[in-house]
C-alpha cells in the first residue's frame, strides 16, 4: 500500500502534462482490471474452476437473497437489505458533478455535457451491474469470511 502512495505522491510532483499522462495510465489499469475480473468470472461460471460450471447453481439452492436480518418480516428485510446496498454503492457516482464544471471549458456544452453524463451513467451501470451479477452467481449468500483473512 505504501508503494502506491509513494508512486501517486511522486506523480504529483511532475508538471501537469506528465500528471495527466500518469492519470491516464492508472485509469487504464483500473479498467483493464475490471474487465479482467469480468472475463475471469465468466470463465469460472462456464466451468474453468475445479467445481465445474457454476452457472446459477447458487440461485436455486439456497437462493440468491438471504432472509433479511433487520426486521422479522422476510420481504421487508430483503427490501431493506437492497436499499442498504444502494446506499453503499452510491460512492461510485461521486465526481459526476465535475461534468458541470467541464461545461465551462467545452466548445459546445449543450451537446457535450448531456453526452458525457449519459456515458458516465452507462459505464458505471455496466461495470457495477456486471460485477454484482458475477459476484452473486459465484458466492453463496451464507459464505462467511474467515477471521484470518481479515487480519
Amino acid at each position: 500500500m505504501l508503494i502506491f502512495y509513494v508512486i501517486l505522491t511522486a506523480g504529483n510532483f511532475f508538471p501537469v502534462k506528465f500528471y495527466g499522462e500518469i492519470e491516464f495510465w492508472i485509469a487504464l489499469i483500473k479498467v483493464v482490471a475490471i474487465l479482467g475480473f469480468l472475463i475471469y468470472g465468466l470463465c469460472m461460471v462456464c466451468g474453468a474452476g475445479i467445481t465445474g460450471p457454476v452457472g446459477f447453481r447458487y440461485w436455486k439452492n439456497p437462493g440468491p437473497w438471504g432472509p433479511g436480518y433487520l426486521v422479522k418480516n422476510v420481504n421487508t428485510g430483503r427490501f431493506l437489505g437492497w436499499v442498504s446496498s444502494l446506499i453503499n454503492a452510491a460512492f461510485t457516482y461521486q465526481g459526476v458533478e465535475l461534468t458541470g464544471i467541464a461545461a465551462g471549458e467545452a466548445a459546445n456544452p449543450r451537446k457535450a455535457v448531456p453526452r458525457a453524463i449519459n456515458k458516465i451513467v452507462k459505464k458505471i451501470s455496466f461495470h457495477l451491474l456486471l460485477s454484482l451479477l458475477q459476484f452473486k452467481i459465484q458466492v453463496l449468500k451464507s459464505y462467511q469470511i474467515s477471521s484470518t483473512l481479515l487480519s
